[in-house]
């Protein structure tokens, strides 16, 4: 007599979106900050084969690496193990080698990469501002973390390098102002908000977005900019229209003080921003038309952006210092 096993059969995709969610948490924030639950795999892994298959499969779906070898050395080790790979976490991404040369991250091996993440360390010195990625045409997400200068050159590498890019992010100390054309401090006075959204193409520096509506890069739909706040700024700024009067895109408050004090000045760039009027004005602002969100997000400078400014501060007034003493020896000779 023939007989059947009629023990229910647990679908091997519903124990995929269980371990996922358990060690990979759900985050409405963008990037979502993956969670390091190493010492959760080999629990996973030694319950059965399935299961087995199922953590290394989610063991390298964020793969973190320190060097373009890294990518190969797992490719010779786990071969069948670079198609599960889903996101990309470089650090530090603008370490020189011994060379002098920039190192080259090829992202061939790595099939299904849909998101990297490039760092830099604030700390490590002879890194350059720049990053060559080649074969990175599948990704869609981009995410720059303590770029030292974000000129509008970086945008142009991103667009470059990552041609089919849907969502960049970039969090840096000092944003790109198109009123000095530097980077520098962002200062305002009373409550900030976690945000401000542009949602009609505008909201970027204006060098971003002239660069950015003039390149082929039309799926880049989402740009999210996190920079740091210092306190005793000398404007107030809302997630409102009333408390943004000023088209706020990344002025520093060198800039924003003169705004203040030039009312002419102040009314010549608010009738840039808004188009209201481009004569004799060498670069009116362009509104990006899919640029669908624009976010500007604000944090507090981390203590290590503190103390590398306080040393920027304290070896220019030493430089500052030594001129000034041999001026006024120069005067004392004559």
């Amino acid at each position: 007599m023939l007989t059947f096993d009629t023990t229910p059969v647990f679908p091997l995709e519903i124990l995929d979106c269980i371990f996922s969610y358990a060690l990979y948490p759900i985050s409405t924030d963008f990037p979502a900050e993956p969670a390091k639950a190493q010492d959760t795999f080999p629990s996973l892994s030694i319950l059965s084969k399935a299961c087995r298959t199922t953590s290394l499969k989610l063991w390298v779906r964020n793969l973190y690496v320190r060097d373009p070898t890294d990518i190969g050395r797992l490719c010779n080790m786990f071969p069948s193990m670079t198609c599960y790979v889903r996101n990309l976490y470089c650090e530090p991404v603008g370490a020189m080698d011994d060379s002098n040369e920039l190192p080259v991250w090829d992202l061939s091996p790595l099939q299904n990469v849909r998101t990297v993440q490039v760092g830099w360390s604030l700390s490590l010195p002879g890194t350059k501002e720049t990053f060559k990625f080649i074969n990175a045409d599948k990704v869609t997400t981009l995410s720059l973390v303590n770029h030292p200068w974000v000129s509008p050159d970086i945008l142009r590498e991103c667009v470059t390098q990552f041609p089919h890019l849907e969502c960049l992010y970039m969090d840096h100390k000092f944003p790109w102002c198109s009123l000095c054309n530097t980077c520098s401090q962002v200062k305002f006075s009373g409550n900030l908000p976690a945000r401000i959204v542009y949602g009609d193409g505008s909201g970027l520096p204006l060098h971003y977005a002239r660069f950015l509506a003039a390149s082929n890069c039309t799926s880049l739909s989402t740009i999210i900019l996190t920079t740091a706040v210092w306190p005793d700024g000398i404007t107030t700024l809302a997630d409102t229209a009333a408390g943004n009067p000023d088209h706020w895109s990344g002025e520093c408050n060198d800039c924003m003080t003169m705004l203040v004090n030039d009312p002419s000045f102040r009314a010549k760039i608010l009738d840039r921003k808004t188009g209201e009027s481009t004569e004799d004005v060498e670069y009116p602002y362009v509104k990006v038309p899919w640029l669908k969100h624009m976010e500007w997000r604000f944090r507090s400078p981390t203590f290590l952006e503190r103390l590398v400014l306080s040393s920027m501060f304290n070896l220019a007034g030493e430089i500052w210092g030594e001129g000034n003493n041999s001026d006024e020896e120069e005067e004392a000779e004559e």
